[in-house]
Order: C-alpha cells, then sequence, then structure tokens
C-alpha cells in the first residue's frame, strides 16, 4: 500500500496492513471483493473498471475510481495474490458529464430549432397553396392535401353550412383508403348531438385531442355493428380535431387521424394543426366571401341587360356578354333591343367608364332614360342629348359614358331603314349580303362632360342578308395594350365572318379577338349583331 492510495481511501497505509477490504473501506468492499476473486479464479486482469463510492474520510461523498487488477505470481507461476492499481478519476468524471449535459441540451435545442424550422417552411408552404385559388372547393382540397402525410395518414374537413355540419373533403394518401373513408362517413356521419369529434368541437370552439383510441372509444361510439367494424378497419390510434375560425366566425372543423404511422399525437402537434386551421379559415373565408361577391356582381350583371332579346319579324338578333377577369366586380358595357313602337325598335350599345356599383348605377340611368325617350317622333341624337342632359344632372362624379344609339324600321320586303346616332362610341360595322363590311355613323360627343354635345343623326338602308354590327371598346383592346384593334380591323374582322347567321357571327368574331393575343380579353365585351333575313327565309330567334 503506497501513500497515494492510503490518501484516496482516507486512512493511513499502516491500517491498512493485516485487514481485509471490508474492514478497511466497507463501501465498497463487496465490489472489489467480487473483482479480487476473479482475478485469483481466472489467474487474468481486469483493466479499466470503474468503481464509485465513499471513503472512511468522506462519509456519503460520492467519489469515482479507475480500477486495475492483476494476478501476482510465483517463480514457479502459482498466483500468490493480487496487486490493485487506483486512479482516481471523480473530477474527470464530473467534467465529462457536464460537457454530456452541455450537448444533450445542445441537442435538444439543434432538434427543437429544426423542428420549428420544418413546421415554419410547412406553414409557409401551407399559406402559398392556401392562396393559389379562391374558390371554395379548391381551397378545402387544398387543406387535405397539405395534411396528408406531413401531419396525419387521415384528413377529414367538415364545413358549417346552416348551421350544420357536412363533410366536404376526406383524404388519405391512398386512393383506395380515401373510397372508403367517404363512404363510411357518407353512411354514418357525426349526429350533431354527439359528445366529442366535430360536432363538440364546434360547440365549444376548442380543440380536442384523444392520444390514444381504444378499443373501448370504438365501441362506444359505433352506432351498430357494421360501424365499429368499419371504425375497426381504419386502424386509428391518435386522433386531433381542430376548428376553423375566421373573423370570429365558426368556419367547420379538420379532423387529423393517425393510423398506419402508429404516430401518437401531442399537444405540439395540436398547435400545428391550429396553426393550419387559423390559416385554411382565412382562406376558406376570404374564398366564400369571394364567391359571393361574385354572385352578386353577375346578377347585377344580369340585371342590366336584356333578360331575353326580343323576336323581330325578319330579323335574326343575337347578343353576347364576357365579363374580364374573374367577374367581381359589375362591368360597364350594357345592350339594349326594345320596341319603340310603330314597328320601330331602338338598339342600344353602351359603355360607361369604371366598374363597380357606380358603375351600374350609370348603367341603370342609361337604359332607363333611353327606354323612357323611346317614341317614334324622337331621334336617336334627341334621346342621347336627353341622357346627357340626365347624367349632368344627376352625376356629379366626373363619369361618362359612351353609346351607339340607333332606330331600326321595317320597310318591308326584308329591307330596313337605320337611323343612327353615336355619342363617343366606336361606329357599329354593317355586313353587307356580299361579304363587304364597313363602320357607319359620324363620331359624336362622349355623355356626361359638356352640356351641349356633338350629336348627329346618319340613315343606312339594309337589305336582305346585311348585317348591323354593334360592339364596345373590349373587342378593339382585349390584349391591350400589345394589340390595339382599328375600327377597319373590326370591319375585316366581320367581313371574315360573312355568311352565317347572327348567332354564329357573334360566336365568330369572339373566336377571332380571342385568337389575336394570349390569355383572356382584358376588358368586358359587349357584342349585338342584326341580320335581316332573305324574303321567306324564317327569322331565328
Amino acid at each position: 500500500m503506497n501513500d497515494a492510495l492510503a490518501e484516496m481511501n482516507g486512512v493511513p497505509a499502516e491500517d491498512h496492513l493485516g485487514r481485509t477490504i471490508p474492514q478497511v473501506l466497507p463501501e465498497v468492499a463487496p465490489e472489489v471483493a467480487d473483482e479480487l476473486r476473479q482475478v485469483i479464479a481466472t489467474g487474468e486482469p481486469i483493466t479499466g473498471y470503474e468503481l464509485e463510492g465513499a471513503t472512511p474520510a468522506q462519509p456519503g461523498v460520492k467519489r469515482t475510481w479507475l480500477e486495475g487488477f492483476y494476478p501476482v505470481r510465483g517463480g514457479d507461476g502459482e498466483i500468490l495474490g493480487v496487486g490493485v492499481v487506483t486512479l482516481e478519476i471523480t473530477e474527470r468524471k464530473a467534467a465529462e458529464a457536464a460537457r454530456e449535459r452541455a450537448l444533450e441540451a445542445e441537442r435538444e435545442a439543434r432538434a427543437a430549432a429544426e423542428a420549428a424550422a420544418t413546421r415554419a417552411r410547412f406553414l409557409a408552404e401551407a399559406s402559398v397553396l392556401l392562396d393559389r385559388s379562391l374558390d371554395m372547393d379548391v381551397t378545402l382540397e387544398s387543406i387535405a392535401t397539405l395534411a396528408v402525410p406531413d401531419i396525419a395518414d387521415w384528413c377529414t374537413v367538415d364545413a358549417l353550412e346552416n348551421g350544420e355540419l357536412r363533410n366536404v373533403v376526406v383524404r388519405h394518401v391512398d386512393p383506395e383508403k380515401t373510397a372508403f373513408g367517404e363512404r363510411l362517413l357518407g353512411t354514418f356521419h357525426y349526429p350533431p348531438d354527439a359528445p366529442n369529434g366535430p360536432p363538440e368541437v364546434v360547440r365549444t370552439g376548442r380543440s380536442e385531442l384523444l392520444p390514444e383510441i381504444t378499443d373501448e372509444m370504438l365501441v362506444a361510439n359505433a352506432r351498430n355493428e357494421e360501424h365499429l367494424d368499419m371504425l375497426r378497419e381504419l386502424g386509428m390510434h391518435s386522433v386531433m380535431v381542430v376548428p376553423m375560425v375566421s373573423r370570429a366566425r365558426m368556419l367547420g372543423t379538420i379532423t387529423f387521424v393517425s393510423a398506419e404511422s402508429s404516430r401518437r399525437f401531442s399537444d405540439d402537434d395540436v398547435l400545428l394543426a391550429e396553426d393550419l386551421a387559423r390559416r385554411a379559415a382565412v382562406a376558406f373565408d376570404n374564398a366564400r366571401l369571394y364567391q359571393e361577391r361574385a354572385q352578386i356582381a353577375r346578377t347585377l350583371q344580369e340585371s342590366l341587360l336584356p333578360p331575353q332579346l326580343p323576336t323581330i319579324p325578319g330579323v335574326e338578333v343575337a347578343a353576347r356578354y364576357l365579363a374580364a377577369g374573374e367577374g367581381i366586380e359589375v362591368g360597364g358595357d350594357f345592350y339594349d333591343l326594345f320596341d319603340a313602337g310603330s314597328g320601330d325598335w331602338s338598339i342600344v350599345m353602351g359603355d360607361v367608364c369604371g366598374k363597380g356599383a357606380d358603375a351600374a348605377a350609370l348603367t341603370a340611368l342609361a337604359r332607363y332614360t333611353l327606354r323612357a325617350t323611346a317614341e317614334p317622333a324622337t331621334k336617336p341624337s334627341e334621346a342621347l342629348q336627353t341622357l346627357n342632359d340626365a347624367v349632368l344632372r344627376q352625376r356629379g362624379d366626373g363619369r361618362f359614358i359612351t353609346v351607339a344609339y340607333a332606330r331600326l324600321h321595317s320597310n318591308g320586303g326584308g329591307r330596313a331603314r337605320l337611323t343612327l346616332s353615336t355619342g363617343g362610341h366606336p361606329p357599329p360595322i354593317v355586313l353587307r349580303a356580299d361579304g363587304s363590311a364597313e363602320p357607319v355613323g359620324r363620331p359624336g360627343t362622349l355623355l356626361g362632360v359638356v352640356v351641349d354635345p356633338v350629336l348627329t343623326d346618319d340613315t343606312v338602308m339594309l337589305g336582305p342578308g346585311d348585317v348591323l354590327f354593334l360592339y364596345t371598346d373590349g373587342v378593339t383592346e382585349a390584349h391591350a395594350p400589345e394589340h390595339l384593334l382599328e375600327v377597319e380591323d373590326v370591319a375585316r374582322i366581320v367581313s371574315g365572318c360573312a355568311g352565317k347567321d347572327a348567332a354564329d357571327l357573334v360566336k365568330c368574331v369572339e373566336d377571332e379577338v380571342r385568337s389575336l393575343g394570349p390569355g383572356p380579353p382584358g376588358d368586358d365585351i359587349a357584342m349585338l349583331a342584326l341580320r335581316l333575313t332573305q324574303n321567306g327565309e324564317a327569322p331565328g330567334p
């Protein structure tokens, strides 16, 4: 026994001699005795053995030693005893433990940072995907697409409509399983008074987490044996249901189900699902509002156009209105065709400055003013003057209007007299039966700008097979600014559609205009065609 080991043990060297290990080091004696016996029994040394315990000098203080045991042999190889080499490594072990704790903390921090980054990337991608469409069905499909399989094996979306939940999307990565899920929810949807699931989440506005789904839960929620069998076939392990709320309005729920992955949802998963649900709710609500606005715009637009074109003896009539963009605003283009009395017909094609409610109000003013002044004795220029006065009198917002107004009087035998006046509007095109086409009428002043606009009346005779074609500047500016049409260009297009009835001619012009540039037209388009039929030819609708 040297002094170094005696100092480690806290017992003088001489007090070790002649005594057993339990007598000197009672706390570590059992382990050391076992190692000594093993060396004696096997004749093999033991190295790198770590021993922990306390010494008599510092009872209760945990210390660590690195031990080596080796056999001591005599000249004939007989084992005489066991030698022990001891190195105290208490401080080194403490430093290693501190380093390991630091490394573990770093690993945890890195994992948390990576998880946060993954979550941020997922939510960023979700926002981009949800912003791609303002179609409600596409938006709901996008929600399920985001969830499977990144969050769950199954995802269902239920929308709240008129106070009732309606399942709108079921998604699984396997299309066959998706069909099974649709069949399950179609046959056994949640009852309104269900104590859990989407109905309960809608009632409370709070998310629901079921970390583990047991068979007892399935039995308690099954309606009958068939329902229970289908629930068991899903293989659910964990479920969470989160609400979709936007602008303090409950819109529905999203349900996430873990099945094949055997994933167990946690509170962190619920937080991610809730974040996705909030973004989805905003996108869904925006799509709903957008479609409501588009429906209102369509309804208002339709109210500003004739519900149906009248039947004029000896004349084919066709019209076309094309809304630019998404059609969420009321356009300023309009047309009208009505009986002016004494066998005369009033023909109107107009364009109001701007879009929206103000444009709609001005459109209504124009239509009903022209209808109110429609008398056989009133010239088209006089009707436009009356409209100009009405716009100046009733509108102070600087909006103006362009109108082409014609009066058609049949002379019999497939012939008619056309009296025309234009107030700043593109001149109509007359397509003759021989295929030639030319603009008619003299340009006039915009209406609603000055008190005394320049307005004139021009007369054109039409014969059998001749066509009067009226249009708005949406035709000439369909692909502006890259491609602008002059009036002569429009006449050439109309001439290229010769030989067709009124409906086919309007469709022909539309197709030609669309083909002049990429994408849909950039402005609203209104077109109206009247074709005099040949003698004895039945007029079209």
